[in-house]
């Protein structure tokens, strides 16, 4: 995604948005004015993203016509390997994403699996897995 983007804050369809860890592509934080996109959006590469707080700053939150949600990490890899500081930061990057509340579809993929059942004391999560 080109740096900027977050100013287009009239923006009503971006059905993809890509994470990466260059500064010379545009972070998640860049998702934050742009609440007037709807339908379905997909947020890939979120294994770039360091911490809680640059999640946040996406702004899912204020993002009210939204209706489905795609939150990709790494696409799939077996994360056994996982060392525990990437466990902790794939758990606040996800706690700060939580969404408006209309989403009527969430997909999460690439999140190491064998983390999965943390999913289940998410604060925003409206249901157990």
């Amino acid at each position: 995604m080109p740096v900027g983007i977050g100013q287009l804050t009239c923006l009503e369809t971006l059905s993809m948005f890509a994470v990466c860890s260059s500064t010379e592509c545009a972070g998640i934080q860049e998702l934050e004015r742009l609440n007037q996109i709807k339908g379905e959006l997909s947020i890939k590469g979120l294994g770039h993203v360091c911490n809680q707080k640059d999640a946040e700053q996406a702004n899912l939150r204020n993002k009210k016509r939204l209706a489905k949600l795609n939150l990709w990490w790494s696409g799939g890899d077996d994360q056994e390997g996982v060392d525990p500081l990437h466990e902790n930061i794939s758990k606040e990057v996800l706690e700060g994403l939580h969404p408006h509340s209309n989403i009527q579809e969430l997909q999460i993929q690439g999140y190491p699996v064998w983390k999965f059942q943390w999913l289940i004391f998410s604060s925003w999560l409206p249901f157990e897995i």
